[in-house]
């Protein structure tokens, strides 16, 4: 939504930018917002999506290793967010927490 936002109003203040240094914007326009020329966002979505699918299918060894490489993911561009975009992104932060839930929950399911 804020992606969108974006695009049709430039003026637009999302909610997570706290300030220059704690702003979700500033990570979404960086080049890093991006990967291959797709949003990281749409990225996202469709991972989830599927990572749903395969816990409704009971594929538990596929749902794990999915939440490991959302992990290996996660730290990539913690990595990017703490040295490149040097900001503060309130919702990258929060998808890296629910990761390492996923990652624990998956883990506990499977062994």
């Amino acid at each position: 939504y804020i992606e969108r936002k974006l695009v049709h109003d430039q003026n637009y203040k999302a909610l997570c930018d706290l300030s220059d240094r704690a702003s979700c914007t500033k990570t979404f326009l960086s080049p890093w917002g991006k990967m291959l020329g797709v949003s990281n966002i749409l990225l996202g979505t469709f991972f989830y999506t599927g990572m749903v699918a395969l816990a409704w299918l009971g594929q538990r060894e596929l749902l794990f290793a999915g939440a490991v490489s959302a992990c290996l993911v996660s730290v990539f561009l913690a990595y990017i967010l703490h040295t490149k975009v040097k900001t503060f992104c309130l919702l990258c932060v929060s998808l890296y927490v629910t990761n390492i839930i996923l990652l624990v929950l998956t883990y506990q399911n499977l062994f």
